[in-house]
């Protein structure tokens, strides 16, 4: 099961989680061309990363997930893509990756797309809870690890539903890192939010705040949305 994007083609048929929109939108809305060391949580097929590095050339890339048929795809995807010798695909949880003394502090540009069910219905497929559900990083966790290995200038770009983007905005804020840019997410003109995508700093920063609807009334992509998406999907 492949899935082209301009500058790559992937295979995402293994993966807990296949290639969505809110992979898209999270690659479309990260900080780009500054990073120099790239750390995507929760990688899945690797889409993220390979978007990470597309939009960060100097950058090198780290994805980690804890599932082993993502890895591997993972891997296999990075190796045939032309970002190969700056990638790497790591099979470890974060709790795990934060504790090596040899990543604290190292990262300048944190990216995930994480687990964020809490206490609900799971699927029969234990991968695919393993990349919903939150059992095995809490936001707790969560923020607890990014927050050992992010360099003093870092730029941490989270994809969450509503709820779950203001619960881990306060985890953060304990730890002194802030929102520096926040994108509201829209399904349509009409409905309510569905995502927020917030990128945070450990420098005291102003905030910015934007909205993104990605369709019409109509059902039609708005322009802002294919204008975002229009270096990534063919």
């Amino acid at each position: 099961m492949e899935f082209s994007f301009k500058q790559f083609s992937l295979d995402h048929s293994l993966s807990s989680m296949k290639v969505g929109t809110d992979a898209v939108l999270l690659s479309s809305l990260m900080p780009r061309n500054r990073a120099k060391h790239i750390l995507d949580i929760g990688t899945g097929c690797g889409v993220v990363a390979l978007l990470a590095a597309q939009f960060n050339p100097q950058a090198t890339v780290t994805a980690i997930d804890i599932d082993t048929p993502s890895m591997a795809q993972a891997r296999n995807n990075f190796a045939s893509s032309p970002f190969a010798d700056r990638m790497q695909a790591i099979e470890t949880s974060l709790q795990d990756f934060a504790a090596n003394k040899d990543h604290i502090g190292r990262f300048d540009l944190v990216v995930s797309n994480p687990p964020y069910f809490v206490d609900s219905l799971k699927a029969p497929k234990a991968s695919r809870n393993l990349a919903r559900h939150n059992d095995k990083l809490p936001f707790g966790e969560l923020v607890e690890g990014i927050s050992r290995i992010i360099t003093p200038e870092a730029q941490i770009a989270i994809i969450l539903p509503e709820a779950q983007s203001k619960e881990t905005e306060q985890l953060f804020a304990r730890k002194n890192i802030h929102i520096s840019r926040q994108v509201k997410i829209f399904p349509k003109e009409d409905r309510p939010i569905i995502r927020v995508v917030n990128i945070y700093s450990p420098k005291a920063v102003r905030r910015e705040e934007a909205t993104l609807t990605i369709r019409t009334c109509n059902g039609e992509y708005t322009p802002e949305y294919k204008a975002i998406v229009s270096e990534i999907l063919l």
